[in-house]
């Protein structure tokens, strides 16, 4: 009886790694947007979420 919980339990974890290591894979290739590179874009982006374009820090938001 112990060795089919250990079983399971040795199963389970492989299952979780390779999940994980699938997620991971399909995020480095996955297709980037042609639009993400363009200066307007990041712009927009980085003005809506209220960074700095140049990444040093928050920059303060007109109310």
């Amino acid at each position: 009886m112990r060795y089919t919980i250990m079983l399971q339990l040795v199963a389970a974890t492989t299952l979780v790694l390779v999940l994980a290591a699938a997620i991971f894979a399909w995020l480095q290739n996955r297709p980037r947007l042609e639009e993400a590179d363009s200066p307007q874009v990041t712009i927009l982006l980085t003005a809506k979420v209220g960074l700095s374009p140049f990444g040093l820090g928050r920059q303060s938001l007109p109310s």
